[in-house]
């Protein structure tokens, strides 16, 4: 994948597949750790917040591509 930095390159549709890959990638990090027990009981709500800032970052990139494939049709 190439990594755009032009908005007319498709730079907003790049930051969705990369916000969703940095949340899939999280996810499997935190289960993992889950089932290994490295994640005590006083971490889960560290862990929950830094999943919810990923799924914030998601929709707010699909809102942003979204708006953007609007204005081009």
């Amino acid at each position: 994948m190439k990594i755009y930095d032009s908005y007319e390159k498709g730079y907003k549709e790049q930051q969705v597949a990369i916000k969703t890959t940095a949340q899939a990638l999280l996810t499997e990090a935190i289960t993992a750790r889950l089932a290994n027990g490295q994640i005590k009981a006083d971490e889960l709500a560290l862990y929950g917040a830094v999943l919810e800032e990923a799924e914030t970052a998601i929709k707010y990139a699909e809102k942003q591509y979204a708006e953007e494939k609007e204005g081009k049709d």
